[in-house]
């Protein structure tokens, strides 16, 4: 009897920490200008630490992360993208500080598949007092004789993190800024984003949570049961 409990409990242990590690992660969907589109091509952002959009760090964990910006593309035939990458999206509204620093980044080459960075170079932007308003612009990459099918990495990102700032909100996004950007052109440039064939897929960064209490009575019982049934044995 005490070792069918001891099972049943470890098996609770299990499933309420399957649900603690899943409820942390979120994706989005299609483009947020229109949630209900079901595009052809699609930009998202992959953390290198979790390989996932989702990041969950603890205190020991390191602040510099780096982040991947990789496109899914199907067709028509994509000849270049030309993005913004927004970061701290809500954080002014809600703590009142930046949870991310941005360190620098750079576009891919990959020759086998007529890969290049166009260019321009990324920027962090400032406004005219010199404060950075958490944009990175000119994420640029162009593709000789267009991509079509396929999978790749355009390039990476490197955030410091400020683990004192994190919360559970949408924290970097891939966008289109008309101020900066060209978008994502196929044949003769014309903007497949604009045509409504492109999402765009965000990432968070959050702390890792701590043992709910439930958890912490679920591995009491368990240990109580395991003590019992030596005692029986």
């Amino acid at each position: 009897m005490v070792r069918r409990i001891l099972l049943t409990l470890t098996a609770f242990a299990f499933v309420l920490a399957g649900a603690a590690s899943s409820a942390s992660a979120w994706r989005m969907g299609n483009d947020p200008t229109d949630p209900g589109m079901d595009p052809a091509h699609t930009i998202s952002l992959i953390w290198e630490t979790s390989g996932t959009p989702d990041l969950c760090l603890s205190e020991s964990d390191p602040s510099r992360q780096v982040l991947y910006v990789v496109l899914e593309a199907t067709n028509p035939r994509i000849f270049g993208v030309d993005l913004t990458i927004l970061f701290d999206l809500n954080e002014s509204a809600t703590v009142g500080y930046d949870e991310l620093d941005y360190v620098g980044g750079r576009e891919w080459s990959n020759p086998s598949i007529g890969q290049s960075p166009d260019g321009a170079g990324l920027t962090l932007y400032r406004d005219s007092n010199g404060v950075s308003e958490g944009l990175v612009t000119h994420f640029g990459v162009a593709f000789a004789s267009g991509i079509e099918h396929a999978t790749v990495t355009l390039g990476s990102i490197v955030f410091n993190v400020n683990q004192s700032a994190l919360d559970n909100g949408i924290d970097i996004l891939p966008t289109i800024d008309p101020r900066f950007d060209n978008g994502v052109f196929g044949l003769d440039g014309n903007d497949l984003a604009k045509r409504g064939l492109v999402a765009f897929e965000g990432a968070s960064v959050k702390r890792l949570p701590e043992p709910t209490t439930a958890l912490l009575l679920v591995g009491g019982l368990a240990m109580m049961g395991w003590a019992g049934a030596r005692r029986s044995d």
